[in-house]
């Protein structure tokens, strides 16, 4: 996709710097406004554009490509630091399902911390992104129950780790199951995760724990919600 979003902007900058030096106005500008707008920047300069003849002399060859690689100039630092926070830092998707609703709706943008990882362990209660284990071309978003050594036991749909009941604000009444689990015992490098609608979430209690190379980062941000924090 990116390398698609590269080239239709090569061609989209290209063609407005030719453009606009072939009819005497400052093509470094205007390219660099279409740039910057991309399709909204060309609409305007194609209005723009009418009020200005074009000169009869084609442009040479030479000239020509100076004006194509000028996009290229342009495009190429921006889409290497798109991929750069894209694939190093910073990532957004958007959540399918319920499965974490209300902290999450269905259709709700996220924004994941790729390096929230590197220097710390995931926590119990984070919001996590992570390879889905049984295919880990699907990317899920679940919560952080219970980490590798601990020990998860649910009765009638109460969760206790380690013995201890957990203190689930994030879970309404009407999310709420009834189902039986465990005990269970979370192997070493692996995590036990559940969806905040647990009548309503495929997770841990059905396919498994997930291990911890899986995890993809945490959640920090949720579309127009604001910063999203721990419980």
């Amino acid at each position: 996709m990116e390398v698609v979003t590269l080239l239709l902007g090569l061609l989209l900058v290209g063609w407005v710097a030719q453009d606009a030096s072939r009819r005497n106005r400052t093509w470094p500008a205007w390219a660099l406004f279409v740039y910057i707008l991309g399709p909204l920047g060309w609409a305007i300069w194609l209005f723009a554009r009418r009020r200005t003849p074009k000169t009869l002399e084609p442009l040479p060859r030479a000239r020509q490509v100076t004006l194509w690689l000028s996009g290229g100039l342009l495009h190429l630092p921006a889409t290497a630091a798109a991929l750069l926070v894209t694939n190093f830092l910073f990532q957004s998707a958007l959540m399918e399902g319920s499965s974490m609703s209300p902290t999450l709706g269905d259709q709700q943008r996220v924004f994941v911390n790729k390096l929230a990882y590197r220097t710390n362990d995931p926590e119990q209660g984070d919001v996590v992104m992570f390879h889905y284990p049984r295919d880990p071309d699907k990317l899920f978003v679940k919560r952080i129950i219970a980490r590798g050594g601990d020990s998860v036991h649910i009765i009638d749909g109460h969760v206790s780790v380690n013995g201890m009941p957990l203190e689930e604000t994030y879970v309404v009444a009407d999310a709420r199951s009834a189902e039986t689990h465990g005990p269970e015992l979370v192997k070493e490098a692996h995590y036990f995760v559940m969806g905040d609608r647990r009548n309503n979430s495929a997770d841990s209690r059905h396919w498994g724990q997930v291990p911890e190379l899986y995890i993809v980062g945490r959640v920090i941000m949720r579309g127009g919600l604001g910063l999203f924090d721990r419980p």
